[in-house]
């Protein structure tokens, strides 16, 4: 299978649609449960939903607990595909346990809870660096008329030309995808628009993070840098080989080869080995910068 040709398009592929029966809400001492839908992409990770959830009802990533219909939790690091949720499946939104205060006592968790405005975020104890580089992507939309700025999530006048730095508040062992929730909450910025990229590299190359790492297996510890980018999505042109068929498969930001081989092979019905330029890519090569 041969890579051809790369194009741009922004991430437009929350394609399905899922329901959310919301169990948060209390009327007196009975719970009130509605529902809502919510628009996903089949690769998103559980995390990426409740980031989805925290832009559009408001209830913050980290009180949020998601449950099979069969009352099963489900981890932040567990995909849609890999739970067989499919197209109208229902998720379950409860208030997650707030841990950190397992061991106080019912009452004292009670008043602790009115004190606290957000007592689920009283985990979140290490401090970390955020660059926000996201200024680096704007200069290539210098061409892109004001009319189209918009798409792209953009002002005007919200456009910086320099690098804008801050500290945010998380928990070690969180998953990437909790801080984009987290930078989502804090500046506005859409979860699916960002790019987490970590610098580990005495050679200055920068690596992407995927949502369902966590913090302390990357080795981030307080005060470590992260850089934040735009996450752009490519679709890119494959050739099967053997029959000359031609299709095409979206890539998103920390994609690699293995992760392409797997969408290209419920297209096909086959593994396939992917090639570039003649060469054959190895699984872990990432997908992002390469020269078509």
């Amino acid at each position: 299978m041969d890579a051809k040709r790369q194009k741009y398009l922004w991430s437009v592929n929350r394609t399905k649609q899922i329901m959310i029966k919301d169990e948060t809400q209390w009327g007196g001492w009975l719970l009130k449960s509605n529902s809502f839908t919510l628009m996903v992409d089949p690769k998103d990770t559980i995390g990426a939903v409740k980031a989805y959830i925290q832009e559009e009802k408001g209830i913050s990533f980290k009180k949020q607990k998601l449950l099979l219909g069969g009352g099963d939790v489900v981890c932040d690091e567990q995909t849609l595909d890999s739970l067989g949720i499919k197209k109208d499946s229902t998720l379950i939104l409860r208030y997650a346990p707030i841990t950190v205060m397992e061991e106080i006592s019912g009452v004292k968790m009670l008043m602790l809870s009115f004190i606290v405005k957000d007592p689920w975020s009283l985990s979140r104890t290490m401090e970390i660096v955020i660059h926000d580089d996201i200024y680096k992507d704007v200069i290539k939309f210098r061409s892109v008329s004001k009319s189209k700025l918009s798409k792209f999530g953009l002002e005007e006048d919200t456009i910086k030309d320099c690098r804008n730095s801050y500290t945010l508040m998380v928990d070690p062992y969180d998953t990437v995808a909790a801080v984009k929730a987290y930078i989502q909450e804090q500046t506005g910025f859409s979860f699916n628009k960002q790019k987490l990229l970590l610098n580990n590299d005495q050679g200055g190359r920068c690596a992407v993070l995927r949502n369902d790492q966590t913090l302390v297996s990357l080795g981030i510890r307080k005060g470590s840098s992260l850089i934040l980018r735009f996450g752009l999505v490519y679709k890119i042109s494959f050739t099967h080989t053997r029959t000359g068929c031609i299709f095409n498969i979206r890539v998103k930001p920390g994609d690699t080869v293995a992760d392409v081989k797997a969408s290209a092979q419920k297209k096909t019905g086959e593994p396939l080995p992917i090639s570039c330029r003649g060469q054959i890519l190895p699984d872990d090569h990432p997908m992002f910068g390469l020269e078509m």
